[in-house]
This record gives structure tokens, C-alpha cells and sequence, in this order.
């Protein structure tokens, strides 16, 4: 292999690697999970691709189409095995509180309101309901 090809191998494989991120999102230290285990599964398709003769989807001397795939397989089980988003994604952290409408019961209360007898909606209009 070349060393134009090394190169073309590392920006196909960064592209990938960058894209996969814009995708999925996360962090810097995300960003290089995903560079570093493109680079590395592109050239193991390249290789495993050179070693079982394979002649499908070449570019020059890179095996272009296995190592497409085989970085794909990487970057989605690097996504997987890293676990979830940390602080700062979009996933529910179950915090949330969830309003429950008006003359919905809510554990604890008799009355279906909350605290000072004001559900949100009439809070956000400036009315009570009677309190």
C-alpha cells in the first residue's frame, strides 16, 4: 500500500468518523472514540480485505468497500459498548415533573391540585380557581 493511499485511507476513514458524530452527537472525548476506532476499523477491513483476496468496491490499492463496512461495524459497536449520552444529551434523566391536568389526582393530594390550589394553566393566565 502507498502512502497516498494511507492518506486517502485516513480521510475517508475521518469523514466517516466525523459524520458518525454528527449523527449520533456527544462530546469531544465522544468525537475521538469515534476518529480513532474509525482508523482502526478501516484498515482492519482493508487488511482482512487483502488477506481473503477480495477485489469488490477497490479505490487504487485500498479495498474500499470492506473497509467502509468494517468501520461502520466499529463506529455502531464503539456507540454501544461506550453506553449512553453523558450530561448534556438529549435523554430523559427522569427528573422531569409532569403536569397532570386539571382535576387529575395526584398521590397524596385530595383535591387533584397542587399546593396553593393553582394548576398551571390558570397560574399562566392569571386566574384562581376558587382558593
Amino acid at each position: 500500500m502507498s502512502l497516498p493511499s494511507v492518506y486517502l485511507g485516513f480521510l475517508i476513514a475521518s469523514v466517516l468518523g466525523f459524520g458518525f458524530h454528527a449523527l449520533r452527537g456527544g462530546t469531544l472525548s465522544r468525537l475521538l472514540l469515534y476518529l480513532v476506532t474509525a482508523w482502526g476499523a478501516f484498515f482492519l477491513g482493508h487488511g482482512l480485505a487483502s488477506l481473503m483476496g477480495w477485489e469488490a468496491g477497490r479505490l487504487g490499492s485500498l479495498n474500499l468497500l470492506p473497509a467502509v463496512v468494517a468501520t461502520i461495524i466499529g463506529l455502531v459497536a464503539a456507540a454501544l459498548l461506550a453506553g449512553p449520552r453523558g450530561r448534556g444529551s438529549s435523554r430523559c434523566t427522569g427528573n422531569s415533573k409532569v403536569y397532570l391536568g386539571h382535576g387529575a389526582r395526584q398521590s397524596g393530594s385530595k383535591s387533584g391540585r397542587s399546593g396553593k390550589g393553582k394548576d398551571l394553566l390558570s397560574a399562566a393566565a392569571g386566574r384562581d380557581h376558587g382558593s
